[in-house]
Order: C-alpha cells, then sequence, then structure tokens
C-alpha cells in the first residue's frame, strides 16, 4: 500500500457495511471535475486500516529522513506493468 497523500477516500455504502466501516450519516455531496454531483451516506474520521500484515493510521506527518533512507527514496506510483520505473532517489 501507498500513502498516495489522499485525506479523503470515497467507497460505496455497500462496501462500508461489508467490511464493517462505522461512520456517522450525514448529509452532502460529493463532485469530481467534469461528474455530475452525487450525495453522501455518511463520513467515518480517524480510521485505522489493517490490510494483511500492514498496520496504517492517519497523519499528517511527511515521512521522516530515516524511513526515506530506509525505503532508498519514494516508491513512484505511477509505475505500472509497462513502465517498471525505480523509486525515485535524490
Amino acid at each position: 500500500m501507498v500513502d498516495t497523500g489522499a485525506d479523503t477516500i470515497y467507497m460505496a455504502k455497500e462496501l462500508a457495511k461489508k467490511i464493517g466501516l462505522p461512520y456517522k450519516k450525514e448529509k452532502g455531496y460529493v463532485k469530481g471535475v467534469n461528474a455530475k454531483k452525487l450525495p453522501i451516506e455518511g463520513v467515518a474520521h480517524g480510521i485505522a486500516i489493517r490490510i494483511s500484515q500492514w498496520q496504517v493510521r492517519h497523519s499528517n506527518q511527511p515521512p521522516t529522513h530515516e524511513l526515506l533512507v530506509k525505503w532508498k527514496g519514494l516508491p513512484n506510483v505511477g509505475a505500472n506493468s509497462r513502465n517498471k520505473s525505480k523509486p525515485t532517489r535524490r
């Protein structure tokens, strides 16, 4: 999993129920560029996500220097099967 820096994740109400994500019902709308306005069902705040052996917690702190050294740079999130780029190094 790569932290893309996004502070908001959208998902279907059915998926939130399936994975047991607790959310508070809230009225509102979301609208993307060149898209129709869609109603939201609710909002979840401060959720820790665990996928396999990884534990992810929301943090406003950027990666530390030590972590970047350990990772040997930042992963190239734009890489795909055709473009197997190496991590960005500075």
